[in-house]
């Protein structure tokens, strides 16, 4: 099991971005510290992007630990839902960036599942043509595939999707203890896609994740 203070090294290809994912259990609790190493001393304001479900569990946990780390925390809270991940979300966040003075020195962490990540990370490349940002999935979906890679965007009335920019993160924080209040439906589409990213793998990833799997349907 890996110890939630050793992070996971990701490396992409050349043309992309080297940076880290921690994985473990109660990691929120050193989420500034986390914040502060990852984007070093320059950025004095942080904007949390989140929504409200997810904010009331882990928002105030989140933004005292950043507080403390000596950032200035600002919170932007979007509705919850697909249809939400829109070019008229992203100017709403867009409008309290500049309203709270963020510049190019400023940083987004984005607390939530997958539409608060790409939103967020959508905002972030787009910006000041371009600031950093933070992932902090709290759904499995997000921590297995949305929250890594780089891809962000948003929808519209013509696709899914469309609208985007690769812009990966500066780092990624997963705390598995956000877990635990996921809804059943949502656990299984995050193995689901553990499943795809294991068989597209082949192999060793496959077969752990198979026995990972089976060991768990027998235990309950």
């Amino acid at each position: 099991m890996l110890n939630p203070l050793d992070p996971v090294i990701v490396n992409t290809n050349s043309q992309a971005k080297r940076y880290l994912i921690s994985v473990g259990d109660g990691l929120l609790d050193s989420v500034g510290d986390w914040a502060r190493e990852s984007l070093g001393n320059n950025p004095r304001k942080l904007m949390i992007v989140s929504n409200r479900r997810v904010y009331r569990l882990y928002g105030e946990q989140t933004a005292e630990s950043l507080r403390s780390s000596g950032f200035e925390v600002c919170v932007w809270l979007m509705k919850d839902g697909e249809r939400y991940k829109s070019l008229q979300s992203t100017e709403n966040l867009l409008r309290a960036l500049g309203a709270a003075g963020f510049t190019r020195s400023d940083s987004l962490l984005a607390l939530g599942g997958g539409v608060v990540g790409d939103l967020a990370g959508f905002a972030s490349a787009i910006y000041l043509r371009g600031i950093r940002f933070l992932q902090v999935p709290t759904t499995l979906l997000a921590m297995i595939d949305s929250s890594v890679g780089g891809k962000t965007g948003v929808n519209t009335e013509f696709g899914k999707n469309l609208i985007g920019a690769f812009h990966h993160p500066s780092a990624v924080l997963a705390d598995v203890s956000t877990l635990r209040t996921l809804a059943r439906r949502e656990i299984v589409a995050g193995l689901c896609e553990a499943v795809k990213h294991a068989a597209l793998a082949g192999g060793e990833l496959f077969d752990r994740t198979k026995g990972f799997l089976e060991a768990n349907a027998k235990s309950g």
